[in-house]
């Protein structure tokens, strides 16, 4: 499943979850690229967007830190982490701050203000303005230079319509 699948508990809502996805995908490209099984900074970050345990528990999701492996469950930890230290850059449209979101990401709750996430963001931005979205179903289709997960090497079909289309297929056919 890609980010574009997994990220539907933002459909619907307009632009704010338009930003809002456009953000975490960055921040998963960044983090691992993609990758579910991804175990860095010392074995201490799990998951997609690779999250420490004392972030997971200033989340006040339910589970376990290893849960974090799944995708849908990082995500999870990541909006209510961000509902809890970054509330209106997270939630509001108008006060919507990508930069402000990923630096407390990679810095904690004062990371915003800290010198060292400057480069971070320098990433994350680069992510974000590189990224392509499907005019049918709004996937994000452009993942990073190492690797594309969500775009057809030809760029031909976005697979979250073309997998939308094979289940009307065999469902109508």
């Amino acid at each position: 499943m890609s980010v574009a699948v997994t990220m539907t508990f933002l459909y619907g809502m307009g632009d704010l979850a338009y930003k809002q996805k456009e953000l975490i995908y960055a921040l998963i490209v960044v983090e691992s690229n993609g990758d579910r099984e991804a175990v860095g900074d010392g074995g201490r970050a799990y998951g997609v967007l690779q999250i420490h345990n004392s972030y997971f528990l200033d989340s006040g999701i339910k589970g376990k830190h290893k849960d974090c492996f799944d995708e849908d469950f990082s995500i999870k930890v990541f909006d209510a982490y961000m509902k809890r230290y970054a509330k209106d850059a997270w939630t509001d449209l108008k006060s919507f701050d990508a930069e402000k979101v990923a630096r407390i990401h990679n810095g904690g709750p004062r990371g915003y203000k800290k010198k060292a996430t400057e480069k971070y963001w320098a990433k994350v931005k680069k992510v974000i303005e590189k990224s392509k979205r499907c005019a049918s179903c709004d996937a994000i289709l452009e993942a990073s230079n190492k690797r594309s997960f969500f775009f057809n090497p030809d760029g031909s079909q976005c697979p979250v319509c073309h997998e939308q289309r094979m289940r009307e297929k065999y469902l109508y056919d």
